[in-house]
């Protein structure tokens, strides 16, 4: 156990796992007896298992890396000009919604006028927008009292910005959570020596995380509001949506045959390269990326288990792994998610190792091709922040 001990990165792969099946079968068992209308007996020991082979691999490539000190790559941008960069590019990629919306925060749209068709690649710049903010700050916070007043002035209103887009522009909670769990990272590591003979700091961590969880329920619960008027069935929605997956995932196995969505199966796998690159550059090759990929997987999912395309539904990527390869894919999966998890574990001076590890662990809830534009992703950042990352992680 003391391979675990202090690793945030495998605490918060658990706890996400845990949240989505273990924690969604309590609410769901609780709802089955105070709502009976909701009657379903679903298998616990399938999600119990995946946990254990997560934490197999885990504590295998933990070992792994402990054997030998792997190098890391350490080039990239000069500190100051990697921001710029980033926060040129993030603002770049996420234009096409500011555009559509016209520049007005999505909150004040209607939702029947607010959805749109809009490439992957906005939702790479808002997390990049998001990630760089807070690693901004991290540097902000360590370094402001030697930066000239000109770079400090700089910093700030970049961070502002940043910030600024990714609440009136973002639309979606996914993208501010890993910059939230840098920010827990960061605060265990600043207070780490405290926090191990203190027990307010370690209460205080556990207050940062139940407000990051309130914050979350209440981003939600205001959707919920704006979209329905009713705040009786806005406290409804709130309870029933809590950890849906694990009630989604398995009523789709209960329900789910291999003659069933072969066409998906195709679809899924496309996916996997058809994302690296925007549309209009497939067709550039003669190939469409709409006819042998799926951008909305989840409307498919929800018209499996409801009948209609009114909405969208995670299955997670454990749902995409069943569909490919039944139960054995999905524990093999979870095998090797934990396992290059644990092989990352102690490479954090590496920033491309640091960051890819966190989206893989915050990835569990979403589909597989966000593994490929995971990779992307980081290695993009990576380029901006490893040097400033190298000034980060030796103050500490």
């Amino acid at each position: 156990m003391s391979l675990f001990k202090k690793d945030i990165i495998y605490m918060l792969m658990v706890a996400i796992y845990i949240y989505l099946f273990i924690f969604g079968a309590f609410v769901w068992y609780v709802i089955v007896k105070l709502i009976p209308k909701f009657k379903v007996d679903f298998d616990i020991f399938l999600y119990i298992f995946g946990l254990l082979f997560l934490t197999l691999g885990y504590f295998i490539g933990k070992k792994i890396s402990l054997m030998k000190n792997i190098p890391y790559i350490n080039v990239g941008f000069p500190p100051f000009l990697g921001i710029i960069m980033s926060f040129l590019l993030s603002l770049f990629m996420i234009s096409e919604r500011l555009i559509k919306l016209r520049f007005v925060p999505f909150f004040f749209w209607q939702s029947e006028y607010f959805y749109f068709r809009e490439s992957g690649f906005v939702g790479i710049g808002f997390k990049i927008a998001s990630i760089s903010a807070i690693i901004n700050y991290i540097f902000y916070s360590k370094y402001k009292n030697s930066l000239k007043k000109n770079k400090r002035i700089l910093l700030i209103i970049i961070i502002l910005l940043e910030v600024f887009f990714c609440i009136l522009y973002g639309r979606s909670r996914s993208v501010f959570l890993p910059a939230l769990i840098i920010y827990i990272w960061y605060y265990i590591k600043k207070n780490q020596l405290k926090s191990l003979k203190n027990n307010f700091y370690k209460k205080k961590i556990w207050i940062i995380i139940i407000m990051i969880l309130l914050f979350f329920i209440l981003y939600r619960g205001i959707s919920i509001f704006n979209r329905t008027k009713d705040i009786n069935m806005t406290i409804y929605e709130s309870v029933v949506l809590l950890s849906p997956e694990y009630k989604d995932l398995s009523f789709f196995i209960d329900n789910y045959r291999n003659s069933h969505l072969t066409e998906l199966k195709k679809q899924i796998i496309n996916n996997l390269y058809l994302v690296l690159l925007p549309e209009y550059v497939w067709e550039i090759v003669g190939i469409d990326k709409n006819k042998l990929g799926n951008d909305n997987l989840g409307k498919e999912y929800h018209y499996f288990l409801f009948g209609n395309y009114a909405a969208g539904t995670r299955l997670t990527v454990y749902g995409d792994l069943y569909i490919l390869g039944g139960k054995r894919l999905m524990h093999f999966g979870a095998l090797i998610l934990g396992f290059f998890v644990g092989l990352m574990s102690k490479r954090k001076k590496s920033f491309f190792s640091f960051i890819l590890s966190i989206l893989f662990v915050i990835n569990q809830y979403t589909v597989l091709h966000n593994y490929t534009i995971t990779i992307e992703m980081a290695i993009i950042i990576s380029v901006f922040y490893q040097k400033l990352w190298k000034y980060i992680y030796k103050s500490f």
